[in-house]
Order: C-alpha cells, then structure tokens, then sequence
C-alpha cells in the first residue's frame, strides 16, 4: 500500500514555502498532489523521497 503525506508534511522535508511548492508542481519541478476528497489532496511518500533522493548534494569546498 502506498502512503499518502499531507502537504503540512511534504513542507516540513522539503523546506520550502506553501506558495514555492505549488510553483514547482505547476512547473513539473515536483510530483503533483493526489486528491483524496473534494477539499484534501496529498502526496504520494515514495515520489517525495525519490524527488528528495535526486537532488545534487553540495559539497563543502576546502581552503
């Protein structure tokens, strides 16, 4: 069974404003949200962490 994050969820790993995830969902940037009734949608948890997983990690420089 696949498990559903609420969006106050997805905010708190991503670290980004309500308005900047919805922009990045618009734009193909995220996975889009799933509706679960008239007024609720959620997140699928593994396209959030697969999203999460393929982001380039920094490195920190050396002097």
């Amino acid at each position: 069974m696949k498990k559903i994050m609420r969006t106050t969820d997805v905010l708190k790993i991503v670290q980004f404003s309500r308005s900047t995830l919805w922009r990045k969902v618009q734009s193909g940037e995220f996975p889009a949200p799933v509706e679960l009734g008239s007024n609720s949608s959620g997140y699928f948890e593994h396209e959030v962490l697969e999203w999460l997983n393929s982001r380039p990690r920094k490195t920190i420089s050396q002097k």
